[in-house]
């Protein structure tokens, strides 16, 4: 029968010091992700508030048209990404 250390760190202890690892990871990715999340969502409102701000544009083919446009789609985007799955 090998004799088992009794010194060093068992193959559980190792395990719960990984798991507790990876909890710490998921936690600081997720508040990377939702402060990710609220810095796009501000910078959308601010530029569909400017776009609004400038006043009607003369043509579809207006530089604000095209950045309201965008500034919608990235909304979507980020509404969907933010509805759980």
């Amino acid at each position: 029968m090998p004799y088992a250390d009794q010194t060093g760190p068992t193959q559980l202890q190792l395990l719960m010091t990984y798991a507790a690892e990876l909890e710490l990871e998921v936690d600081r990715l997720r508040r990377r992700d939702q402060f990710l999340l609220h810095e796009a969502w501000n910078h959308v409102r601010h530029l569909m508030r400017l776009c609004k701000a400038a006043g009607p544009s003369k043509g579809d083919a207006s530089p604000l048209t095209a950045i309201a446009e965008t500034s919608g789609q990235f909304s979507e985007l980020l509404h969907d990404m933010n509805e759980p799955s």
